[in-house]
């Protein structure tokens, strides 16, 4: 096997991971560890990937974070999605690439609050300015209000109405970690986590690769 090519090295692991998930199933230390192997197996590749152009990458790193999710390192998981997506390669893997992160992130990492406005890995800048903005109103309310009689006297502050939107301001803050709301005998789950497919199976790992073979030719 010519181990200079990434898309043979592709179908090699492809192989693997086809034998080991009708020989051993799913679970297992046994599966764990032929899931470590085909992970340093797909991380030569995308050493290999670097000298053919992104266009193999998205693809490589897309399968790296599925691996590492079977693995359950999902933070190892995170940072190869993370990677696929910046490098914007529009394809089916981009969008399958995204809803596994989604669910890494929301579901799996749960991040406290602050983190989620801060370190998204989805629109972060945009979650940045929404906490600065909502972080100042809420200052802006509680810290202003003594002065508004003295500034606007024949205003008169409605303080159920105050009250009221600065603990709006604050769920929504907040938001990120309240994973249910109840009253009485009803209760509303917020972060119920979607039905994930079955990630990366054999059949969507071959169409992958040979799509990478129908689009691109590797020397």
């Amino acid at each position: 096997m010519d181990v200079g090519n990434p898309l043979l090295l592709l179908w090699d692991a492809y192989a693997n991971y086809l034998k080991t998930e009708f020989s051993l199933g799913s679970k297992g230390e046994k599966y764990q560890e032929e899931v470590i192997s085909i992970i340093r197996s797909l991380e030569k590749v995308d050493k290999l990937s670097k000298k053919h152009g992104k266009g193999i990458r998205p693809y490589v790193l897309y399968f790296l974070g599925c691996f590492y999710f079977k693995s359950k390192d999902i933070f190892a998981a995170k940072e190869k999605l993370e990677e696929c997506i910046r490098l914007k390669s529009k394809s089916s893997i981009e969008t399958s690439a995204r809803e596994l992160l989604g669910n890494i992130w929301n579901y799996q990492i749960r991040p406290p609050w602050w983190r989620w406005w801060l370190n998204s890995p989805f629109y972060r800048w945009h979650k940045r300015i929404g906490f600065i903005i909502l972080s100042l109103s809420i200052f802006a309310l509680l810290l202003l209000h003594p002065f508004i009689s003295g500034w606007f006297p024949p205003l008169q502050i409605n303080w159920s109405l105050y009250v009221f939107l600065i603990a709006l301001l604050v769920a929504i803050l907040i938001s990120p970690n309240i994973e249910r709301i109840g009253a009485r005998d009803i209760e509303v789950s917020l972060h119920s986590p979607p039905p994930l497919k079955h990630v990366l199976s054999p059949l969507v790992m071959e169409e992958g690769i040979k799509e990478l073979e129908e689009r691109y030719s590797v020397k």
